[in-house]
């Protein structure tokens, strides 16, 4: 965490409006962490230096108490020990008279073994995968709160948008912008970032340092891991990620699409640096179709650092042209163009006047952008963003893809299998009994029956008990290549992306070719080309969660990339009903096919 202007008093220049916002951050954390250790003064201190990030000192504080417990813990069982000892030392005279087994001992053990020797005989016939882990009886848990009552139905699905771009087009600074002009982040803050930008000769960087959160990227200027900033605004509830624009963390920027509506691809406007990430090599283009491979169909193409250009039309006109010919290729219709400034604020919440442009400002765009997700009737799926280790269990986080979440709810999560109860639902900057699809949530789980929640990781799903999301490495799916250098073969390997997970991929047989429609025009083709769909089965190396594009598409899709470059996307149409043993992979690269089995 970094911290700034340590010697200055947070309470000599605290507004009324900031010293209440404060307050209920302090509120938070101490709810969020029973038994805080932390003082409220340190907590506060924390809060204020790092513009109310609840998220980290709540992590900080839940360190601290588990600390401080584990050390009367420690206390206590020095304590306990000595007790055992002494009662073990009366108790091992009599003991002596009775150290063989008993006539009921011996039948319960042979009973015991017997139950070891039938488990350990059909652990190869059991589908671990489908089989949630708890032994807790949960069908009599019925959902106290129905999608068609109204407190669900008066809730707007949130707006997650998703800004991306090649490397220094200026996104970071745009987005701090936005929540500056939005209300969300105080002149104060921004003039403390500033302060400290100023320091190391980056003044320039102070809006983009309320995205940028980390002491690498602050002090590089680029944007490494995924940084979401969520607010309020005129009664709707936005998510706003800042994925990387480096092509070393494309992985990153995938995550980020994943989770979106609608993407912000932002352009540097200036002389040749729009080319720069338009051809050769720049990332413009593979964020676009990373964008469309991810099901994100609203897109705002946000022209940057117009403000340096006086706002020029022709410039303005020759890049609109170029990225919109581009965006119409790969399959956009709803797109937007704003000649913008992220350092001035100009048309992104406040109207520029400029006297060829009358359209809207971005905010006002991202306003009339409807939620993709709304399915509240089907079956709970959260696809897992975060994970953090939290006081008694572990806090997940991401957004609600299909279905309603509880209070005290039962879950399984995939591809682990791990039985939790949600005892705490985070949303809306605050806490609530429930939640719907579309909404981003944080959920504070415990485990049942000895689940080991430390397991669950970043992309894996969970879902309603009854109805866990499969797991496996090899299925069916309909793939679709974009503009690729070599076609794809049976044997072909590349690297698999699925929200924050990834995996190599082998693609191990090859159907059929698909046209636009879905029907095949060619059975068993030799390879899979440029622009072509086909319907294919490909094996992962790893086990994960898979659902299918029947069931949810949001979660089904996924991206394929080889060589550094992304050659096509898909979904998941069918999964096998066991994971293929990895090392029979080999068998494919000469020909071979894999052991058939049934599937899903």
């Amino acid at each position: 965490m970094v911290h700034y202007d340590d010697d200055m008093d947070i309470g000599s220049d605290m507004d009324p409006e900031e010293e209440e916002k404060l307050d209920d951050a302090l509120k938070e954390v101490l709810q969020s962490v029973p038994g805080c250790s932390v003082d409220k003064q340190t907590i506060k201190d924390m809060l204020w230096d790092s513009y109310y990030d609840v998220d980290a000192a709540i992590a900080y504080c839940v360190d601290k108490t588990a600390k401080a417990q584990k050390v009367e813990q420690m206390k206590k069982e020095q304590i306990d020990k000595k007790m055992r000892a002494k009662a073990a030392e009366s108790a091992k005279a009599s003991a002596k008279s009775f150290a063989g087994p008993s006539p009921d001992d011996i039948v319960l053990a042979k009973q015991q073994q017997a139950k070891i020797g039938a488990l350990t005989s059909n652990l190869g016939n059991l589908n671990i995968a489908q089989t949630p882990a708890a032994k807790t009886d949960f069908s009599k848990w019925k959902p106290k709160i129905q999608p068609q009552d109204s407190a669900v139905t008066a809730i707007t699905p949130s707006l997650n948008a998703v800004a991306v771009g090649h490397v220094d087009a200026g996104k970071s600074t745009l987005l701090g912008r936005l929540l500056h002009d939005t209300g969300v982040v105080s002149s104060h803050q921004v003039e403390k970032l500033a302060k400290s930008a100023s320091e190391i000769g980056k003044k320039s960087f102070s809006y983009a340092w309320l995205m940028d959160q980390t002491d690498e990227e602050r002090e590089n200027g680029v944007t490494v891991d995924i940084s979401v900033r969520e607010f309020s605004y005129e009664s709707r509830e936005y998510f706003i990620l800042d994925a990387p624009g480096h092509y070393n963390f494309v992985p990153n920027m995938i995550a980020g699409a994943s989770q979106a509506d609608v993407a912000i691809v932002v352009l540097d406007s200036l002389a040749d640096a729009f080319e720069r990430g338009f051809f050769a090599d720049g990332q413009t283009k593979e964020h676009a179709l990373l964008c469309r491979a991810m099901g994100v169909n609203h897109v705002i193409i946000a022209v940057n650092k117009m403000d340096q250009l006086k706002f020029d039309q022709t410039r303005f006109d020759e890049i609109s042209d170029q990225m919109g010919l581009f965006l119409s290729k790969i399959g956009y219709s709803d797109v937007q163009f704003v000649p913008c400034s992220g350092f001035t604020g100009a048309n992104i919440v406040k109207k520029q006047d400029i006297s060829w442009y009358h359209d809207k400002t971005i905010m006002a765009t991202l306003q009339g952008i409807p939620s993709a997700v709304s399915s509240d009737e089907n079956a709970l799926k959260l696809d897992i963003f975060n994970v953090k280790s939290s006081f008694g269990g572990v806090t997940v986080s991401g957004r609600l893809f299909a279905g309603m979440v509880q209070i005290d709810q039962p879950v399984v999560i995939s591809p682990g299998n791990q039985v939790a109860i949600v005892r705490n639902i985070g949303v809306d900057l605050g806490s609530r009994n429930f939640a719907k699809a579309g909404e981003n949530v944080n959920l504070s789980l415990e485990a049942v029956d000895g689940c080991d929640l430390e397991l669950i990781k970043a992309g894996d799903i969970l879902a309603q008990y009854s109805d866990p999301v499969r797991r496996g490495n090899k299925f069916r799916a309909r793939v679709t290549l974009f503009d690729v250098d070599l076609p794809v073969l049976k044997g072909t390997q590349c690297d698999f992306y699925r929200s924050r997970v990834s995996s190599v991929a082998v693609f191990s047989k090859l159907y059929s070719l698909l046209d636009k429609q879905g029907n095949t025009i060619k059975e068993k083709p030799r390879f899979v080309d440029k622009g072509q769909t086909a319907f294919v089965e490909l094996i992962l190396s790893d086990n994960i969660a898979l659902e299918l594009e029947k069931e949810n598409k949001h979660l089904s899709r996924f991206v394929l990339r080889r060589d550094g470059k992304t050659i096509g996307f898909g979904s998941v149409v069918k999964v096998a009903r066991n994971p293929v043993d990895t090392s029979q992979v080999e068998k494919i690269q000469i020909g071979e096919d894999l052991d058939e089995d049934e599937e899903d």
